[in-house]
Parts: C-alpha cells; sequence; structure tokens
C-alpha cells in the first residue's frame, strides 16, 4: 500500500507524523497516554483530499466519535496472506460514491483531511490531519484496538519513498523517548529510552525518563565514558517539524544548557551549548547519537 495522501499533499505545520505505539494525548477519551497509538496520524494541508491506501472494499462509513461532523471511512483489503482492514478518522466531504460495499481503487479520493486549530507549545496553528490505521486480523494483542499493526510493513516501494519524505521531517512531544516508526505500545513507565553516543564530544550516554503516561514531563540522566552518572536534570525539548527543534537540559546542580536537536527514527544529532551560553544556531558540530 501507499500512504494516504499524496506526496505534494503532505504538511509540516504541526507535527508531520505522529508514529505508531507512541503516548499522547491524556488519558481520557481519544488520548493515547495509556495504551499507545495505533496507528499514524498523517499530516495534510489544509483542503488537502485523503486517498485509499490499496484496492478494497468500503467496509463503512460512520460518524466520527471524536471529530463532531467528521467521518470515519474503513476500507477492507485481500492480499496473499488474508483480509485486512485500513481505517481513515477525522475525514470530511466524503464523496457520495464512497459507501458500503463500494469498490476502491488505491489513490482513489475518499474525503478531505479535516481541519483543525489547536496551541502547540505556545503557538496556535490550523492544520489538517488524518488518523491512518491498518487493523490485520491476524493479530490480537489484548488491548484497545488489538488488530492494530505499524502500518510501515505494509508500505510498498512507492509507499516508502513517500513515508520517507514525509518521516525525516516528523517532530513531535514525545520523541525523544519514543522516537521508532513503530514504537512499543505494552510499556511501563516511567518511560526510559537510552541514546549512546557514537560520534562527537557531549555525554557517552544520555537516559531520557518519561515519569507517567498522561503528561509530558520529562528528565535525564547523563552518563559519563565509564559508566558512572556525570548529571541529573529536568528536560524542556520543543519540537519543530521540518527544522531544527529545541532543547533544553537544566541540571538538578542548577547549571542550564540550551540546545538544538533533530531526531529521524534511532538517530538524534544533539547540539548544546556551555552552561548559562545562548543557544547553538545550528547542528554544526552536533554529537550523534543512536538508540534501539
Amino acid at each position: 500500500m501507499v500512504l494516504p495522501v499524496a506526496a505534494g499533499d503532505a504538511a509540516t505545520v504541526a507535527f508531520g507524523l505522529n508514529p505508531f505505539g507512541i503516548h499522547f494525548g491524556g488519558t481520557g477519551a481519544g488520548g493515547h497516554g495509556l495504551d499507545g497509538h495505533p496507528g499514524w496520524d498523517v499530516e495534510f494541508r489544509v483542503g488537502a483530499s485523503v486517498r485509499a491506501a490499496a484496492d478494497g472494499t468500503v467496509q463503512s462509513v460512520l460518524s466520527d466519535s471524536s471529530a463532531p461532523g467528521k467521518f470515519t471511512v474503513q476500507v477492507q483489503h485481500r492480499d496473499s496472506a488474508g483480509t485486512y482492514r485500513t481505517v481513515y478518522t477525522n475525514v470530511e466531504s466524503v464523496p457520495a460514491g464512497i459507501r458500503t460495499d463500494a469498490l476502491v481503487t488505491r489513490g482513489q479520493v475518499i474525503g478531505i483531511a479535516g481541519s483543525l486549530t489547536s496551541t502547540i507549545g505556545t503557538t496556535t496553528l490550523t492544520y489538517a490531519m488524518v488518523h491512518f490505521q491498518v487493523d490485520d486480523f491476524s493479530r490480537n494483542v489484548g488491548i484497545t484496538n488489538p488488530s492494530a499493526v505499524n502500518p510501515e510493513t505494509f508500505l510498498d516501494p512507492a509507499g516508502r519513498d513517500a513515508f520517507d519524505a514525509v518521516w525525516r521531517s516528523a517532530a513531535y512531544n514525545v520523541e525523544i523517548t519514543e522516537p521508532l516508526t513503530g514504537n512499543t505500545r505494552d510499556v511501563v513507565f516511567p518511560l526510559t529510552r537510552t541514546w549512546a553516543r557514537e560520534s562527537g564530544d557531549l555525554a557517552a550516554r544520555i537516559d531520557f525518563i518519561r515519569r507517567d503516561a498522561s503528561g509530558n514531563v520529562h528528565t535525564y540522566v547523563q552518563f559519563d565514558a565509564g559508566g558512572g552518572v556525570a548529571e541529573r536534570g529536568s528536560v524542556t525539548f520543543t519540537p519543530v517539524p521540518a527544522g531544527t527543534s529545541t532543547i533544553d537540559l537544566q541540571a538538578d546542580s542548577g547549571s542550564l544548557r540550551r540546545g538544538v536537536a533533530d531526531i529521524v527514527g534511532d538517530t538524534m544529532r544533539l547540539n548544546l551549548g556551555i552552561a548559562g551560553a545562548s543557544r547553538p544556531s545550528t547542528l554544526s558540530g552536533a554529537s550523534v547519537y543512536r538508540t534501539q
């Protein structure tokens, strides 16, 4: 399959793409703070079309329970391994021909991406997005949306190329602890992500810790080359899609180091200024870290 967004319709006003498995949005209705995200949230330019990811048959068109006035479109597909389903939520202006039992072809328009206005950080943004989910009915992991799987495994080469272009620009609040395209949904909090330095002169290892499922409060621990704890403190991470995110490490000892970062999957580039100095303007000279 391919992505539900055409190449020219992808956007990075707010986040670009929220990946599978991440815990965000709190623990209430519509949140994924406890069970993890069962699909991808794909950002569109406002007014852009949502497209069927593969040939299939419309299973249903339902009112979207979490987005009044918008719709959820479910499409059933078959391949050599069996039957699976794609789900598209927050869809507007569904064409009359998209109805139960209608045949759809890959790339066919099934609606318009729903627009939203929300505050991200301190900035109010208007953007469009669709939650895109793949349900593999051979799976049952025993939590909410038990058949949901990482859509990445279903992408063909064209879909992979399109996804890679979107993913390079994605940035979201929990990226420092859940940075992968497919993160583990069933986790225990506090959640720790270990980043080991591959090059550069910053700490040999940094652990970022998210304390609970409902908030975005992170702390950190830096380790020296011998494995000893060098510093502890709190993190302020401000994601910037299609740009350089900012990150501040406030040590428990009182020192503040301002920095910039870029995370793509298992790789992070991190450039921190010296304690008390102004923030670096670029990633020039950044240390490179990897995680698993």
